[in-house]
């Protein structure tokens, strides 16, 4: 179980990430 719930943070922060990366991609694209 323990080893799960890490995988599955560590696949949240990447998804936090790269949601990070489109925004900050679409608000340079916009300028």
């Amino acid at each position: 179980m323990v080893m799960q719930r890490k995988l599955v943070s560590k696949l949240e922060i990447k998804l936090l990430k790269i949601n990070e990366n489109t925004l900050i991609n679409n608000f340079i694209n916009r300028r």
